[in-house]
């Protein structure tokens, strides 16, 4: 009769090992939605106001830029492929006038 009071206590003991481990099981499936909310709603407001802040910065930097594409505006004229020839023009004669022996310092 002695094995079978063994296994009855082996039985009841996995019973209660498994009665314990399925409660802790519950508190923790319990636990992880309630801390993650609670996270959520603790964050919540210093992400919204670090991504207010980020948005102001962006519309400023925004207006920043729009200032200076308005202050490069009249300088787009140079970056056109004419304006690019005749500035290379004007360097190709400018060397041959500089090589030019008529025109000598005295």
């Amino acid at each position: 009769m002695r094995p079978s009071s063994s296994r009855r206590r082996l039985a009841r003991l996995l019973a209660r090992a498994g009665q314990w481990l399925g409660a802790v099981g519950m508190v923790l499936a319990l636990l992880l939605p309630l801390g993650t909310w609670g996270l959520a709603l603790t964050l919540q407001a210093p992400a919204r106001a670090a991504l207010t802040q980020a948005s102001a910065e962006l519309g400023a930097l925004d207006r920043q830029m729009q200032s200076v594409m308005t202050a490069l505006e009249p300088l787009d004229v140079l970056a056109r492929p004419e304006a690019l020839e005749s500035v290379r023009a004007l360097g190709q004669l400018t060397r041959e006038v500089e090589a030019s022996p008529w025109l000598r310092p005295c």
